[in-house]
């Protein structure tokens, strides 16, 4: 019991968003091979499911198709792949929530024990079920939540470029509370508060929230955008090569040209989904040190008070 307490005080440590930063990465580093014997399955189905759904370019046009002229948009063609990049984008929320699930199982072990522990296959897919769930149903809320919001303000205000400002306004205002509730919510002893309060508190530690998130997030959308740039190119000139059919050129893609879209989609989205394990765990200690904190508020107030009283 007593290996415990030592062990939660020092997850559960002040500490600045940049050694929550530093944290993050070197925990990472030092147990890669572990995370991802841990994690190879989930790794495996994400980005088969993205794989497949990197091929939706055509149903999606067809289906558009019926419902808008594309003649009447003159740069309809990338209009239509910026939807399938947001189509995938929506995908990989989704389906990235049992990886989420059993990162969840190592973290509730690291507070535990401070190490993350190999569990072995078949037992963790169990185990990592439940927080798999949770994830899932956090992040539909939270995609549900940006496009309900974003939509009311791109109805009334346009899609001009500055509009765009506050998508990227809107996701840090909105990831703060849903990330402190997920963790609250997945790690032992910990359960879901919505009071006004915690929300507060939340706010108030704006900027080391962003600031974590931010960084760690640049840093994994950029090696993304650097695994993932064959993909585009792939998918890009899928793209052309239909628009180019429907105009009257018959000249197919070669059966070699989807086994290529398949292995090079597959491979990114595998290396991409792993390396947001440093995010994952800067933000997990960036919790840590806020509950810390709160605590030693809660503390210090009492004994303000208990001072005060004598």
């Amino acid at each position: 019991m007593e290996e415990n307490k030592d062990v939660d005080q020092g997850f559960y440590k002040v500490r600045s968003y940049s050694s929550c930063l530093i944290k993050g990465f070197k925990l990472f580093a030092d147990n890669l091979w572990t995370i991802l014997k841990q994690t190879w399955t989930s790794v495996l189905l994400f980005s088969f499911c993205m794989a497949v759904c990197s091929f939706m370019y055509q149903p999606l046009a067809r289906f558009v198709f019926t419902y808008v002229d594309p003649s009447n948009f003159p740069f309809f063609p990338k209009i239509l792949f910026g939807m399938l990049l947001v189509l995938l984008l929506l995908a990989a929320t989704l389906l990235s929530a049992f990886f989420g699930g059993q990162l969840t199982v190592l973290a509730r072990n690291y507070v535990q024990t401070g190490h993350l522990r190999y569990m072995g296959k078949g037992r963790l897919m169990k185990v990592a079920m439940e927080p798999s769930g949770k994830l899932l149903a956090f992040a539909f809320i939270f995609l549900l939540m940006l496009a309900v919001l974003s939509g009311v303000f791109h109805y009334f205000v346009g899609v001009a470029w500055w509009s765009w400002f506050w998508d990227v306004m809107l996701i840090l205002a909105v990831f703060i509370p849903y990330t402190a509730f997920v963790v609250s919510s997945l790690l032992p002893s910990k359960t879901v508060s919505l009071q006004l309060s915690n929300i507060r508190e939340l706010y108030q530690s704006w900027g080391a929230w962003s600031a974590v998130f931010f960084i760690s997030g640049l840093f994994c959308v950029l090696c993304t955008v650097f695994f993932c740039m064959p993909s585009l190119v792939l998918l890009f000139a899928r793209s052309e090569s239909f628009f180019m059919e429907l105009g009257g050129d018959l000249t197919d893609l070669p059966v070699a040209f989807n086994v290529m879209q398949f292995l090079v989609v597959f491979l990114s989205a595998a290396l991409s989904l792993f390396l947001f394990s440093t995010m994952y765990f800067s933000l997990l200690f960036m919790y840590g040190s806020q509950e810390k904190k709160k605590e030693e508020i809660a503390l210090y107030e009492q004994e303000q008070k208990r001072l005060l009283q004598a």
